[in-house]
């Protein structure tokens, strides 16, 4: 879209739009401070109409109307982005027309229940005198040497690290503000600056939470004789993280239950309450955060009083109105192994005989997804030559400790103990170089051809440690040698070029991107998207920007801040569409100054920096 070049183009709280000339708006008082009442400030916007045509933009700038701008004049504006409930989201905080800064101060406020963890500095300001007050979300830059810097419009100050609580309600909008009174600029004299702001939001977007998972009990099985008060085990399977969990004990009629000892792992991250009239158990997580058990490790340790009038025989101890949840409040699949107490007549003489002890081994699994998301679907390296698995750690923890006969946990000396007694110092092993995808899905190229939908672009990778490729017995026998599955990482693959995802290069994919960027950089309007999915509008944007912009590389390059979309994407999409598609060159690749096939741009070329340098 193009608008003539004498409308103006002014901005508000909720919309952009185009007015006449004659017409002035100000900015909305709903989102921004202005220091002099009897001030107005319109934005105007040169345009450009671009063409398939054309080779070229005119890149458009957005500087306040001069009249009326008092020198030291700022605006500082905090980004509307989207977010996730539970997850940590990014928020820009951006400058426009500056005209001298030496230092400001500004604070920040977010709803109750959120919380700015950090922030990352932006390329507005040089780095250098930057206090950051991590209590009262406050920020103060001074230059430090007597000189002012002039921003360049729209650079960005900072990005603000929010957490969203797990609780925020999905679409609904939070506010980002600038606290009231707190914004002090310092103009190139060193004098206070007058300055303007406008505040920003975070959408909560509608995402569905993940499938609840499963956690198991199981109730141990002990010997005793009537009179007897003897410990029944009660331990956890291995399990999904569960945040509360509720369970009623089933013991015969005439068998007493005393006071449980609880578990240190599950009274260390929650609350157990016990009704000893409903012989309820219930625990429930301290702060709402789930807990994961180590394979086998207690729950409770259950005193049972065995009657004097028992007779010899097998007497069931089980479960019933088994529920749990996850940190979601969705209900988890539970199962339950039922024990017994093996009652035996009374001996007039007891001979005490030295308990069976064995060892038992468990391990524990802990693994850092790769920080790598998205691929050529032509990529033919594997994900490790393609630098694929870069930020990804995997290690694993194993445990030897005792237990006796019937597999409950025991002391040294064979003692009945409420946790696990290491037989020996745990062994830990990092096993980063030997974890990767399975063969069968080990490139980009693999996964993509082995889909099942047609326009599938989100794919699970399983991750695996290889376990025989490591010397230590303990560990090459894990899972009896066979890779051992550590976690699931999902990564995005497209078709080079092609911006709506349709898993082909052609006329469609350059339109869509003339119209994004008319609509983003020239008409300036907010929410402009390529895709609706938000997770796609990423490989949306990644596929589409297909022109390389060869002054930045290799050194100072980075995709996140200086990749966009504009008129040379759109030409080089078009032309390479009309050689293939039109002309019908079979051997039709991209252009020089174009990113081959098979590039992931966080690398740099598929074939090595050099060929490119001769040709740029």
């Amino acid at each position: 879209e193009s608008v003539s070049s004498d409308e103006t183009t002014t901005l508000s709280s909720e919309t952009t739009e185009a007015v006449s000339s004659d017409e002035t708006t100000t900015l909305s008082s709903e989102t921004t401070e202005s220091v002099s009442s009897d001030e107005t400030t319109t934005l105007s916007s040169e345009t450009t109409t671009l063409t398939t045509e054309e080779t070229t933009t005119t890149e458009t700038t957005t500087t306040p109307n001069p009249i009326e701008v008092n020198p030291g004049h700022v605006v500082y504006q905090i980004d509307d982005v989207n977010g996730v409930a539970g997850l940590t989201v990014k928020v820009p905080v951006f400058v426009w027309w500056d005209e001298g800064t030496s230092g400001f101060e500004m604070q920040f406020a977010v709803p109750d229940g959120f919380k700015i963890s950090g922030y990352e500095w932006g390329d507005a300001y040089p780095e250098g005198a930057i206090a950051w007050n991590a209590e009262k979300y406050i920020i103060n830059w001074d230059k430090g040497d007597g000189e002012a810097v002039t921003a360049t419009p729209g650079a960005k100050i900072l990005t603000l690290l929010v957490d969203v609580p797990a609780t925020a309600t999905a679409e609904e909008t939070y506010p980002v503000t600038f606290v009231e009174g707190s914004v002090h600029v310092s103009d190139k004299e060193s004098q206070l600056a007058e300055y303007e702001t406008i505040d920003g939001s975070i959408f909560i977007l509608n995402v569905p939470a993940p499938q609840p998972g499963s956690i198991g009990f199981i109730v141990g099985t002990v010997d005793g004789q009537p009179g007897d008060t003897v410990n029944v085990p009660l331990t956890a399977l291995t399990t999904d993280p569960v945040a509360g969990f509720s369970i009623t004990l089933d013991v015969p009629d005439g068998f007493d239950i005393g006071d449980l000892q609880l578990g240190e792992g599950f009274s260390e991250h929650g609350t157990f309450t016990w009704d000893p009239d409903t012989k309820t158990l219930t625990w429930i997580s301290n702060d709402g955060q789930p807990y994961t058990p180590a394979a086998g490790e207690t729950i409770a340790i259950i005193p049972v009083t065995i009657p004097e009038n028992a007779e010899e025989g097998e007497y069931p101890i089980g479960l019933t109105n088994v529920k749990a949840n996850d940190e979601n409040g969705q209900e988890m699949k539970t199962s339950v192994i039922d024990g017994k107490i093996d009652v035996h007549a009374k001996e007039t003489t007891t001979v005490t005989e030295p308990p069976e002890i064995a060892t038992a081994t468990s391990y524990s699994i802990d693994w850092t997804e790769p920080g790598r998301k998205y691929y050529w679907s032509h990529d033919t390296r594997t994900f490790a030559e393609a630098n694929g698995l870069l930020e990804m750690s995997a290690k694993v923890t194993l445990y030897k400790y005792y237990v006796d006969a019937n597999g409950n946990f025991v002391d040294a000396e064979g003692n009945a103990s409420a946790e696990m007694v290491l037989a020996e110092a745990a062994k830990e092993l990092d096993v980063t170089a030997n974890t990767r995808t399975l063969e069968a899905t080990n490139t980009a190229e693999k996964v993509w051809n082995a889909r099942t939908d047609e326009h599938q672009h989100k794919y699970d990778l399983e991750f695996y440690f290889y376990t025989s490729e490591v010397e230590d017995p303990d560990f090459k026998n894990l899972n009896g040698g066979e890779p051992l599955l550590m976690g699931t990482h999902t990564i995005m693959i497209g078709v080079k070029g092609d911006a709506n995802l349709d898993d082909k290069v052609d006329s469609k994919d350059g339109n869509l991107i003339l119209e994004y960027f008319n609509k983003k950089e020239i008409l300036l309007l907010d929410e402009v998207h390529l895709n609706e999915d938000a997770e796609l509008e990423g490989l949306a944007q990644f596929l589409g920007n297909v022109y390389l912009h060869t002054g930045s590389y290799p050194d100072n390059y980075k995709w996140e801040t200086e990749a966009r979309l504009d008129s040379k994407d759109v030409n080089a999409i078009l032309t390479y569409f009309n050689i293939k598609d039109i002309l019908m060159v079979d051997d039709a690749s991209w252009t020089h100054s174009v990113v081959p096939v098979g590039y992931d741009f966080p690398d740099l070329f598929y074939h090595g920096w050099e060929p490119f340098k001769a040709n740029p």
